[in-house]
C-alpha cells in the first residue's frame, strides 16, 4: 500500500483563531486542532501586556514584521528563537535600529518544545524564507544547524508544515 500524498493535504483543517480582548486589531491566539502547538500574534504596542502571559514564558520562535521607513515596499522580517519568549523578544526592543511592527511566536500548548526544537525550527525556517522574494530577512546569522535524532526531526517538520498554515491565517504567508 502506497500512500497517496497528493490526496493527504487535502482533508480540512480545523484553525481556531481567539480574539484575546475581542478586537481584531489586538493579541490572537491560534490554534489547530489535533496540535500541540500554537502562534500568538502581536501588536508591537501590545508587547507590555503580553509579555506577562504564561506563554510567552516558555521556549519558541518568533517572527518580528517591520517595513523599512524609506521604502515601505520592503518588507522587513526578523527570525528568532528563545528559552522565554517574552525575554528574548524583550531585548530587541532595547535594539533601536531595529523597527518593527507586529510580533508572530509560536510554542507549544504543553511543555514539549526544548531549546534543540526551537533552534531546529530557527534554522529550517530562515533557510526558506531567505529563498523568498516577498521579505528581507534581517537576520545576521543563518542560525544554528541542530542534529535532532530523526523521529524529533519528523515531528519538527511536522510543526513546521503547521506554521506554513498558520502564518497565513494570520496574515503572514511568509514560508509558503
Amino acid at each position: 500500500g502506497k500512500i497517496d500524498l497528493e490526496n493527504m493535504n487535502k482533508r480540512g483543517i480545523t484553525v481556531t483563531n481567539y480574539l484575546a480582548s475581542g478586537n481584531p486589531e489586538g493579541i490572537i491566539f491560534s490554534y489547530m486542532s489535533n496540535w500541540t502547538g500554537q502562534a500568538i500574534k502581536i501588536p508591537r504596542n501590545l508587547f507590555l501586556e503580553a509579555k506577562e502571559l504564561p506563554e510567552l514564558k516558555k521556549p519558541g520562535i518568533y517572527f518580528l514584521f517591520g517595513q523599512n521607513d524609506e521604502n515601505p515596499d520592503d518588507k522587513l522580517i526578523y527570525v528568532g528563537e528563545g528559552n522565554s519568549l517574552a525575554d528574548r523578544i524583550g531585548q530587541h526592543f532595547r535594539n533601536t535600529d531595529q523597527s518593527f511592527e507586529l510580533i508572530v511566536c509560536f510554542c507549544s500548548k504543553d511543555e514539549n518544545l526544548t531549546v534543540s526544537h526551537t533552534k531546529y525550527l530557527e534554522q529550517k525556517t530562515i533557510s526558506k524564507i531567505s529563498k523568498s522574494s516577498e521579505y528581507r530577512l534581517t537576520n545576521k546569522t543563518i542560525g544554528t544547524t541542530v542534529n535532532l535524532p530523526i523521529m524529533v526531526r519528523d515531528e519538527m517538520d511536522t510543526y513546521f508544515e503547521n506554521m506554513q498554515i498558520i502564518l497565513p491565517t494570520l496574515g503572514y504567508p511568509v514560508l509558503t
